[in-house]
């Protein structure tokens, strides 16, 4: 197994869809179909504005994926690729099945609760200097 990168970007622990897709074997354009599924039925109002506000949900395609780019080394092309938050990773892992996707999802949630450790920890030191 390969080490985990979660991106912070501004203070927003994000991991690249690419490497989604190495983790957990599948092909990027999959991944990246599956993700434009989530944000078409975010988006497109496939669901009740009204029942997900009752219910908590958030409804910004932001608070899930982040699109973003990657140039491909091989012949300079440039990709669309996502930055997937803690949420939005959960909601497209879900389906991911079998004893290694089992394996790679406990991975990433160690490595974003981790992460989340560190930043509380300079956040708090921080306030601490700032207090003073």
């Amino acid at each position: 197994m390969s080490e985990i990168k979660i991106n912070n970007s501004n203070g927003v622990l994000t991991v690249s869809s690419l490497q989604v897709a190495e983790d957990f074997g599948k092909r990027h354009d999959n991944v990246i179909r599956d993700i434009e599924t989530i944000i078409s039925i975010i988006s497109g109002g496939l669901l009740k504005i009204e029942e997900t506000h009752e219910k908590g949900l958030k409804l910004r395609v932001s608070d899930y994926f982040i699109e973003t780019s990657y140039q491909q080394p091989q012949n300079k092309q440039w990709y669309k690729c996502y930055e997937i938050t803690r949420d939005g990773f959960s909601l497209l892992v879900m389906g991911f099945t079998g004893k290694k996707a089992l394996e790679w999802k406990l991975k990433y949630i160690e490595a974003f609760n981790s992460m989340e450790k560190q930043l509380t920890y300079v956040n708090s030191d921080i306030e601490k200097i700032v207090g003073k």
